[in-house]
């Protein structure tokens, strides 16, 4: 077995499991990425994001579509950040401001960690 760190995920071990097991998981992340943005699947993308804030590194998530997938779904939090007919259809508006917020910026650190380029 090849290790190069002492993470859960840093072995060779490690990396094909976790491959078997994300790669449904990124044509899922895929398919919704593929509808437009016009369709407002808004819960879906967060959810997505969320998901990658927590498994988005290499050696877990398919590193083919990673910098991709992490990008662009960066793109789709701004975006729901900016809608203000979505972000005012809220009852806390105080409380989905700060998610939001929070969710751009733990999206932006995953970016960081895995050297992709983003808008801020």
């Amino acid at each position: 077995m090849g290790a190069w760190g002492e993470k859960a995920y840093e072995n060779d071990s490690a990396a094909d499991w976790f491959g078997g097991v994300f790669d449904t998981v990124a044509e899922k992340v895929q398919a919704l990425l593929d509808s437009p943005v016009e369709e407002m699947l808004y819960p879906e993308y967060r959810a997505a994001a969320w998901m990658l804030t927590k498994i988005g590194r290499t050696y877990v998530y398919p590193t083919n579509v990673l910098d991709d997938h992490l990008s662009k779904l960066h793109d789709r939090l701004q975006t729901i950040r900016s809608d203000k007919n979505w972000m005012d259809s809220w009852r806390d508006q105080e409380s989905i401001e700060k998610e939001m917020d929070d969710q751009i910026l733990q999206m932006q650190r995953v970016c960081k960690w895995n050297n992709v380029v983003i808008n801020f």
